[in-house]
């Protein structure tokens, strides 16, 4: 697992994101409802799960390569869109920020929000269908979300986790 490739993912992952709550907040009946203070919530930490099998840990290491090259496929695509309507991603990330925050002004023109939403709705749609590559893939190499999300964050929190699967990807090589 390559820092470049997780950072970029990570990247994408919530432009992706921010994208589809911009999405859900558009598709939602505009209803005016009273602020209430909310009470701060208290972060439950998650426990790290290490006791992986082999199999579990070379099947992700096998599928983590795939999903590798299908994110940055599809973040080469969702760039090309943002770049083809003629906007920057500082720009197009300044103008989605201002959508899910009235009260940040961007003082973009007509032709840049109608650029802005081109480039937006095709981001949409290449998420959704790498979403469905990477389930795809999971399933093909046998692997269940859940299992492949708790290993990933037990690469990330577990230096134990880490060794293990550093080990599998240098015989591997």
């Amino acid at each position: 697992m390559t820092t470049i490739t997780r950072n970029s993912a990570q990247a994408i992952l919530s432009l992706c994101l921010l994208l589809l709550f911009y999405q859900a907040q558009a598709q939602q009946p505009s209803q005016q409802q009273p602020s209430q203070p909310q009470e701060p919530q208290e972060e439950i930490p998650q426990t790290v799960r290490e006791n992986f099998s082999q199999n579990e840990l070379e099947s992700f290491v096998k599928v983590n390569e795939k999903i590798a090259k299908i994110q940055e496929e599809s973040e080469q695509k969702m760039l090309k869109a943002i770049e083809d309507e003629g906007m920057s991603i500082e720009r197009f990330t300044e103008i989605l920020e201002s959508q899910r925050n009235p009260e940040r002004e961007t003082n973009a023109s007509t032709e840049e929000l109608e650029s802005f939403n081109k480039a937006a709705q095709f981001i949409i749609n290449e998420s959704q269908k790498t979403q469905m590559q990477l389930v795809a893939t999971l399933e093909e190499e046998r692997i269940d979300v859940n299992t492949y999300q708790d290993i990933l964050y037990a690469y990330q929190q577990s230096p134990n986790v880490q060794d293990k699967i550093h080990k599998i990807e240098q015989e591997k090589n």
